[in-house]
């Protein structure tokens, strides 16, 4: 985490390296995707859990997968709340669904389940609704997965 926070190609060269290490590790002991989702969730501090950059290489190398990570964040949303979750969430949900697409919707349902759930409260974190919104018109026209 240190080495991400750390602007600059030296510090992605590093969670790049990190990251093929523990998809290594991953291919021969499948209870590191579990570790590795856990860890994301529960690090800390706020800054060190849900690295935006560090969570989407995790997800390219297929070292955590989003069945994984997906109950995982939901039950955090909806126990913590806490702004930083939500945005992470928010912001993993429009990367890779929308921008990017990587992962299906089934493959996020609990996560989604939360979003919207969150979306029905009064006063819904900002942007919320319009990421539903985009996000059911992706998968109404096909766009999205």
């Amino acid at each position: 985490y240190e080495q991400a926070a750390n602007a600059g190609a030296a510090a992605r060269l590093a969670t790049q390296i990190n990251v093929s290490v523990l998809a290594r590790v991953g291919s021969a002991c499948k209870k590191v995707s579990a570790f590795v989702a856990d860890m994301l969730l529960y690090a800390g501090d706020d800054e060190r859990k849900l690295h935006e950059e560090i969570v989407l290489s995790l997800l390219l190398a297929q070292v955590v997968a989003m069945t994984t990570l997906s109950p995982r964040l939901a039950k955090h949303l909806t126990t913590s709340r806490s702004p930083h979750a939500v945005a992470f969430s928010a912001w993993l949900v429009r990367r890779t669904m929308l921008d990017e697409p990587l992962v299906a919707a089934t493959d996020a349902k609990e996560l989604l389940g939360a979003l919207a759930a969150l979306a029905q409260q009064p006063n819904p974190p900002e942007g919320l609704l319009r990421l539903l919104d985009d996000l059911r018109t992706a998968l109404a026209q096909g766009g999205a997965q």
